[in-house]
């Protein structure tokens, strides 16, 4: 999403994981050389930084359902007024009817 981003739109881009594999695509594949890109190894929780854009990919799956309120309030305040926030996961076949 990063490299699509920083392809077709006039944005900065910052990448926030805890994977070193996922650090290293993004630093030597995706976004290699490019200014407008910073990849930051660190937990989502302990960012201080206001974003115009919020997007998570595939992040929901790696904590439990118990860690939902704290990423969600953790999002909010992350971002700034009239932010906006995307995300993008897969549901589990047989994942509750609580969703």
């Amino acid at each position: 999403m990063g490299k699509y981003l920083i392809a077709n739109h006039d944005c900065w881009y910052t990448g926030i994981s805890l994977a070193q594999s996922h650090i290293d695509y993004a630093l030597n594949v995706m976004c290699k050389g490019n200014k407008r890109v910073k990849i930051v190894k660190q937990d989502y929780r302990d960012i201080e930084q206001k974003f115009d854009r919020i997007f998570f990919v595939g992040v929901s799956e790696h904590f439990g359902r118990e860690y939902y309120r704290l990423f969600f309030e953790t999002v909010h305040e992350n971002l700034k007024k009239d932010g906006g926030f995307c995300a993008a996961y897969r549901l589990r076949q047989h994942h509750s009817s609580a969703c």
